[in-house]
């Protein structure tokens, strides 16, 4: 054999990319989640023009299947579009609302409204499971 070839068993071991940068590579960072605007915009868009009881009728789904499936987000498009104009137009408020900065007095308060309304939805939501 000639001697240009290497006995592999003496090559040296190479150090990971994360040894080397001292960093973590995409492989070892956690998936990062946003926040989940849009399912609370949809759910605020909900409360402000009905009821989430209402919209799970109108959509053919019980309440609690309904609740589940707007906080885990598989709700569709197609089911948001059948609750009606009404709900759209205050969807698309909710949104703008909550991509623009809490800059003002009466942002922060309709921000704290909200957190209400979804600790009360979390109170109805017990009720319910105990009956």
């Amino acid at each position: 054999m000639g001697s240009s070839l290497r006995d592999s068993s003496a090559a040296p071991e190479r150090p990971s990319l994360a040894e080397t940068c001292g960093k973590k590579t995409m492989a070892h960072a956690k998936p990062h989640h946003p926040a989940p605007v849009v399912r609370e915009a949809a759910a605020e868009a909900i409360n402000r023009t009905g009821t989430h009881k209402g919209a799970a009728t109108d959509l053919g789904l019980d309440r609690s299947r309904f609740t589940h499936k707007l906080s885990d987000g598989t709700l569709t498009l197609k089911e948001l579009e059948a609750l009606g104009p009404a709900f759209v137009a205050k969807f698309g408020e909710e949104l703008l609302e909550r991509a623009m900065p809490l800059a003002t007095p009466a942002a922060r308060l309709r921000e704290q409204i909200r957190s209400i309304r979804r600790a009360v939805d979390e109170l109805e939501q017990g009720l319910e499971h105990l009956a």
